[in-house]
């Protein structure tokens, strides 16, 4: 098999996304992973007391300001509120502001080279790997074997992350333009898939 290190995809890297509720869950938990270091922990902010008292601190703010640069230093770097989006949409270094256009976000996944979905993990890459002329054994559609990857999580972990109801609907409020979004990729891959000859990987995790 083929070493995804040694492979390299058009710039800029292709995106992957996530469904809503997994990504506000992962970014939680990596504000709340205790190995980091004192400059990762320095730039991650303080360990919020909860995940729904970190999404209520967080509905408030300027959401047009890059996810963190208003409150670093407070409660966890990271703002929840459309993140998938503001990412994807105009990005200005110098003002450190982002728009949230969703239209641009849309356009910028179409003309992307490679879009992947996490919760379609191997799927996703087995695509990027046909895409740049790498095909392994594990990727075909009688393989019963997953890619052996490093995948990285920072020590996370998402799975222990309890999301109370009041957390649900604080979620569901604050990222209505990403769930759009996660659904354009989502089509995107799948058309990607059947147009390579992959749509069998769907559901290998």
């Amino acid at each position: 098999s083929p070493s995804l290190s040694t492979l390299r995809a058009p710039s800029p890297s292709p995106p992957s996304l996530r469904a809503r509720v997994g990504h506000a869950r992962a970014r939680y938990a990596m504000c709340q992973n205790s190995t980091l270091s004192p400059l990762g922990k320095a730039l991650l902010g303080l360990k919020p007391s909860s995940m729904e008292a970190w999404l209520e601190s967080r509905k408030d703010t300027d959401i047009l300001r890059v996810p963190g640069t208003a409150i670093a230093g407070k409660e966890c770097y990271f703002n929840p509120f459309n993140m998938m989006t503001s990412r994807l949409s105009t990005f200005d270094l110098e003002s450190k502001t982002a728009s949230l256009n969703l239209t641009l976000a849309k356009q910028r996944l179409s003309g992307a080279f490679h879009v992947g979905v996490s919760e379609e993990y191997q799927a996703s890459l087995c695509l990027l790997l046909k895409k740049l002329g790498k095909f392994p054994r594990e990727c075909q559609c009688e393989s019963h074997k997953d890619l052996s990857v490093t995948r990285v999580t920072w020590a996370t972990r998402t799975a222990d992350v309890v999301l109370s109801t009041r957390a649900r609907e604080l979620i569901e409020e604050m990222t209505a333009l990403d769930t759009q979004l996660y659904d354009h990729a989502r089509h995107l891959f799948i058309v990607d898939l059947r147009e390579h000859g992959l749509e069998c990987l769907l559901g290998r995790k």
